[in-house]
């Protein structure tokens, strides 16, 4: 995503091929956005000023509920450039409640100094500030001196084999869209006691790999067709790599760092995310990513089926590419696409594969990818929602969507699309024609 703010040199396409905006919310610069159980909580970020996080509690998509939503501020000026807000796992704090996790920080000078941090989201959002408790260092808190890592997401693993579950995240340091000066995949052992608000004890992963920003973690089949084990697909942005680490352990115990091992899969471009997820329904998982636009190379969607028994080989992944022309700017600061949300149609969608909703990030659209075959990769990618008709190809300004949600949102057991609309502060919902 750029820093740059933009103005709307064209016109908005509120839907089309099938598509149309039902519920508009406005909200100030919205970038990620979650729901869990009716609340919705999404972040805004600007290059200066305060960022926040806010809330909406039994969030409404209908055309007819909208107007109901109340914006709630549960965090104003605590996190710089605000990322994820994900749900921590109930065992974790064990308290009844339930607890949220914020990662935190991004490039800029001013708002570099990111963190990840757990907060009750049951409070009142005038209160939710007492309950922070702060992971890792950062976010202009009172600890020992440090160095200024930015943080986008976090996972949870039992990465030590002792029967709870650990913190997965990636940190990183730089000073712009080049080579990171510093980087880290790392994991934090949880001790037990998170009501102590003690910072558990951080295990860096030292096999070979380039952590920076998006990363996924999943169970694969042991080699020796005993059990599972935990694997890290990490893809890299700045590296433009994608690797996958795990260790060889014979107990799956992530101290043990002589055994942590790594490969590289591929090298397709600015890895914007990845998900482990079973795209071919086959009851394999298989890897999908998404690598940003640069000065001369597009965009693109692509997927890497497991058809090797053995993961930890390259040759075992098939590369599979959805779509190779998402559009290039002529400002090297702005790229397409973003990332992407899987999901069904609804309740009375047939095809055996699932859609793949995408955000074009910078080029401010939202686009639908279709399967067309249930045995390849074949699919038909639209345009489903434009910010500004003016943005494409070699344009030099951008207009900029962050995260989108796929989800059932308005009650018509259909899906929608949740867009948070950086440029136009809005969260949109987007609905599909009857």
């Amino acid at each position: 995503m750029s820093v740059l703010g933009v103005a709307l040199a064209g016109k908005e396409i509120p839907g089309q091929n099938g598509w149309h905006v039902g519920c508009r919310v406005p909200a100030r610069n919205p970038a990620f956005a979650f729901i869990d159980e009716g609340d919705l909580y999404f972040t805004s970020f600007q290059v200066s000023g305060n960022d926040h996080v806010y809330r909406i509690r039994d969030f409404d998509g209908s055309e007819a509920g909208c107007d109901s939503n109340v914006v709630e501020t549960v965090f104003e000026g605590i996190f710089p450039w605000p990322n994820a807000v994900q749900r921590v796992p109930d065992e974790i704090m064990n308290d009844g409640n339930k607890w949220y996790s914020v990662a935190a920080g991004f490039f800029p000078g001013n708002k570099n100094d990111g963190c990840v941090a757990f907060y009750n989201g049951e409070l009142d959002s005038d209160i939710t500030a007492d309950s922070l408790i702060f992971m890792t260092p950062g976010c202009k808190t009172e600890q020992a001196e440090h160095d200024r890592f930015f943080y986008h997401k976090i996972a949870w693993a039992d990465m030590d084999n002792d029967g709870d579950l650990d913190m997965i995240t990636a940190r990183v340091i730089n000073d712009g869209p080049i080579t990171p000066l510093d980087q880290d995949l790392l994991w934090f052992e949880n001790d037990g006691t998170p009501e102590s608000r003690e910072q558990w004890k951080m295990h860096r992963i030292e096999a070979e790999n380039h952590a920076d920003v998006f990363f996924s973690v999943a169970k694969l089949p042991r080699i020796n067709g005993e059990g599972t084990q935990t694997v890290i697909a990490v893809g890299s942005f700045y590296a433009q790599r994608l690797e996958l680490v795990w260790t060889e352990d014979p107990n799956d115990n992530w101290k043990n760092t002589d055994l942590q091992k790594s490969v590289l899969i591929d090298t397709a471009g600015w890895y914007f995310d990845v998900h482990f997820h079973d795209m071919t329904m086959n009851g394999k998982l298989d890897m999908f990513a998404s690598t940003w636009s640069r000065n001369g190379e597009y965009g693109q969607t692509m997927g890497y089926e497991m058809i090797g028994a053995d993961w930890r080989e390259p040759s075992s992944w098939s590369f599979n590419s959805v779509f190779n022309r998402f559009p290039q700017f002529a400002n090297a600061g702005f790229g397409s696409p973003g990332g992407f949300s899987i999901a069904r149609l609804g309740e009375n969608d047939s095809n055996l594969k699932e859609h793949i909703f995408v955000s074009g990030d910078d080029d401010g659209q939202l686009y639908v990818q279709t399967p067309l075959s249930d045995t390849s990769w074949r699919y038909d990618t639209t345009s489903i929602y434009m910010t500004d008709d003016n943005v494409g190809f070699l344009t030099l300004t951008g207009a900029t969507i962050g995260e989108v949600t796929a989800g059932e949102f308005t009650g018509d057991r259909t899906t929608d699309v949740l867009i948070p609309n950086y440029t136009r502060n809005e969260i949109i919902i987007l609905e599909q024609d009857d």
